[in-house]
């Protein structure tokens, strides 16, 4: 497999280091070189393409902030002067700290000071021959999770040299939603860094494509995988071709919900296929817990509450009408019915807006703190209120797995439906695809599966089979077409010229 030499280093374009060395020298760090400076601060790119919406990392709480896995950058700098460069760049308002990190499960956090996290970024070339010697690969941690068979089999598609993207054009359409979006900030100064910052990582993701620098990592939070393609915007998909052809995406509907249908089948927790699949089950259940915080617990406890439950519905929830919406695809529509009787939404809404807010507000309810108070105030709360009277039940399980006895173990819900997910994506459609198909380029996108443009018939075939046999219910799926995405990209739009 081939990996890109650490060649050229993303930095801020003003950050000039001789003029900063000269001041605050750096005689007294073992092994200091400029391009280690430079390294820190693509290694914060890169964590910054990881950002949300808000501008928040998944593991940190603080806007900007990713975290810096000391143990990989003392393997790539040096381990005597790792420490005292990144000091040395706290010290000289470079960077910033968060002082927040758990041992073994997240690093502590770094982000640009105020006045570099503004500034656009410029390529600098690496002179330093350790550096040289490295590889992308020694640069960022390669450890897997899950099926790292199948995830490094899945990675090799990145690195045919066929996947490619019109950047001209990229580079156009994401200056015009900057644009856009600074127009919209009307002024307001934390907007305008929000849609810069965004237009940054949007560029660096298409810089990422086009230098074939695909960095491929699984989480061990939900075990997704992630990739250029799972955090390229929308609006970019339709300039993005596999050899020359279009690309094409098939997913499910309601997916996070539905994968949660895998706890509500009791076939997994007793009688042949609970002894097949004992393997996957143990796996997706391993450091969470409803009823103990005793590891040698948490698995036999988590399944007896559900088992519990099954007295409601004969054999498990297999007649509960839950399961019946989730695969039919009309969950949000169920939620949507309810609220409509209640007069909740705004009489000129249309359907499909109602329906985009109950899906993103409900989810973001079922998964939060349950002392978000944001998320529970009057005005929405119906939202969650109505899915609890519809599905009571399943509401109740829910709650169950996010009430264990360690502190933040509300994330646990979230966790485990995507490590539902990402069993039967990986392990049961990507797995069967790679041994039967594999000259067929695929790509994962999470609960989507992406492939050229007229396969999309096998893909949706293999992906039904797959899924249904791991999860015992078959969803509802459709193709979408990547080319559909043009209708997103932006005219350009000339500014007024300054008088």
């Amino acid at each position: 497999m081939a990996f890109v030499q650490l060649e050229k280093l993303r930095v801020p374009e003003d950050l000039f280091i001789d003029e900063i060395l000269e001041i605050c020298p750096a005689d007294d760090i073992e092994g200091f070189h400029k391009d280690k400076v430079y390294l820190i601060c693509d290694s914060i790119y890169y964590g910054m393409e990881q950002l949300d919406e808000n501008n928040v990392h998944p593991d940190k709480k603080q806007p900007y902030f990713v975290p810096l896995n000391t143990k990989i950058l003392r393997k790539v700098l040096g381990g005597n002067c790792c420490k005292g460069i990144l000091d040395w760049m706290v010290a000289n308002w470079i960077i910033e700290a968060d002082g927040s990190w758990q041992n073994g499960k997240v690093a502590q956090g770094y982000k640009f000071s105020d006045y570099f996290i503004d500034l656009e970024y410029t390529w600098k070339t690496v002179t330093c021959r350790s550096l040289l010697k490295k590889e992308v690969s020694d640069y960022f941690e390669k450890k897997l999770y899950f099926q790292p068979a199948i995830a490094k089999r899945l990675q090799k598609w990145f690195h045919t040299g066929k996947l490619q993207i019109d950047a001209d054009r990229a580079f156009e359409v994401i200056s015009t939603l900057e644009r856009d979006e600074v127009l919209a900030a009307n002024g307001n100064r934390k907007e305008i860094r929000k849609a810069k910052l965004n237009a940054d990582a949007s560029r660096r993701k298409v810089g990422n494509i086009v230098k074939g620098r695909f960095l491929f990592l699984q989480d061990p939070y939900g075990y997704r995988i992630h990739t250029v393609l799972t955090q390229l915007p929308k609006e970019l998909r339709s300039l993005v071709t596999y050899d020359g052809k279009q690309l094409v995406e098939v997913d499910l509907s309601c997916s996070q919900l539905f994968f949660s249908c895998f706890l509500l089948d009791y076939r997994h927790w007793r009688g042949a296929k609970f002894k097949t699949y004992k393997a996957f089950t143990k796996e997706i259940w391993e450091g969470i817990s409803i009823l103990s915080s005793n590891n040698s617990k948490q698995y036999s406890n988590t399944i007896m509450k559900i088992v519990s439950l099954e007295s409601f519905y004969g054999k498990g929830f297999q007649a509960h009408p839950f399961l019946k919406k989730c695969c039919e695809g009309l969950l949000y529509e169920s939620v949507v019915d309810r609220l409509d009787a209640q007069n909740f939404f705004p009489a000129d809404y249309h359907y499909k807006s109602k329906r985009n807010e109950v899906k993103i507000l409900l989810l973001q309810q079922l998964f939060a703190e349950p002392k978000h108070k944001g998320l529970f105030r009057k005005e929405i709360k119906p939202i969650l209120d109505a899915f609890t009277a519809l599905y009571p039940e399943v509401a109740y399980v829910y709650q169950q797995i996010k009430e264990g006895r360690e502190k933040g173990r509300y994330k646990d819900l979230c966790s485990l439906f995507q490590r539902v997910e990402s069993v039967a994506m990986q392990g049961f459609v990507c797995k069967r695809l790679q041994q039967e198909y594999p000259e067929l380029p695929i790509f994962t996108l999470h609960d989507c599966l992406i492939t050229t443009a007229g396969n999309e018939v096998l893909i949706t075939k293999v992906m039904e089979e797959g899924i249904t046999k791991y999860m015992g219910f078959t969803p509802k799926m459709k193709p979408t077409y990547w080319s559909k995405y043009s209708e997103l990209i932006p005219e350009k739009i000339e500014l007024p010229k300054a008088a």
